[in-house]
């Protein structure tokens, strides 16, 4: 901590409080019932504590600072061992069997590495996160790969949507907590064309027309099934979980403050004006 507490900004006066937290700390294990003796530990945070993702997170970004990023392959190397290098101190230790190389956009392929004789492979995807990240940035295999998941979990549920005693609503509930959430994770950073739209959409109505039991030999219109499911399309839930994440500032709600010589005056937001041949100032102002 004391060599990240000025790139951090951490206050001086936290610092011993942390120390004292972590000092003398020790731990035991307990394997086949029994509880082995107490030894100290010399890394590490405690386990359980509040603070335990907040250190994490200043140690991490200190590291990353302390690397300089390459975009030539032939120089990675050295920038995976300057990471090593960077976290010993923190008694951390990088896994290279985990880790992968990728090259992002346009390039060839990235190739497998050599780091402190461990083979770091290089990759064209790769499921980061939970979702799949290809080399092109294209995310049609991370929605092909979303459909595969929620239709096996579709197929998981069948006795339930067979099950003529419970009501829609309750399928519905079902449907949108086990099914809907596995095939729109992570949709916000989707880049949909035309085409994988359409799939999505087939596969929803689908699993909807699973879901009320109703075969393609009935008949019924998609209009209908939605209207019986209540179910809005997957375009405007993708869109309505892309807007969530910004936030937006009703300007409406604002007024100015212009302050000409000394003077305050508050203006509306429509219609201001500055006094003719002075010097104003413009500052945020309150209702």
């Amino acid at each position: 901590m004391e060599s990240i507490e000025g790139y951090r900004g951490v206050p001086h006066l936290v610092l011993p409080l942390l120390e004292d937290l972590h000092s003398q700390t020790g731990a035991k294990v307990h394997s086949g019932g029994k509880l082995s003796s107490r030894f100290n530990t010399s890394s590490g945070v405690r386990q359980g504590c509040v603070l335990a993702s907040a250190l994490f997170c200043i140690a991490i970004d200190w590291i990353l600072s302390q690397v300089i990023f390459l975009s030539d392959e032939v120089q990675a190397a050295d920038c995976f061992n300057a990471v090593s290098n960077a976290a010993a101190p923190f008694g951390l230790r990088m896994s290279w069997t985990k880790s992968k190389v990728q090259n992002l956009g346009s390039g060839l392929p990235s190739s497998s590495l050599s780091v402190d004789g461990e083979v770091v492979e290089g990759v064209e995807e790769f499921v980061y996160l939970g979702s799949k990240q290809t080399s092109d940035g294209y995310c049609r295999p991370e929605i092909m790969r979303r459909i595969g998941l929620a239709s096996a979990v579709m197929s998981s549920l069948r006795s339930v949507w067979n099950n003529r005693r419970l009501c829609v609503d309750t399928k519905v509930h079902i449907y949108c907590a086990l099914v809907k959430s596995v095939l729109l994770y992570g949709s916000e950073a989707w880049t949909l064309l035309a085409s994988d739209i359409k799939k999505l959409e087939a596969f929803y109505l689908r699993c909807q027309r699973q879901l009320l039991c109703v075969s393609w030999r009935d008949h019924i219109t998609n209009e209908v099934i939605c209207k019986q499911t209540k179910l809005t399309s997957l375009t405007e839930l993708i869109s309505r979980r892309r807007t969530s994440l910004v936030i937006l500032l009703d300007l409406t709600q604002l007024s100015l403050h212009i302050e000409p010589c000394g003077c305050r005056r508050t203006f509306p937001q429509e219609g201001i004006r500055a006094p003719a041949g002075r010097d104003c100032q413009i500052v945020p102002g309150k209702h």
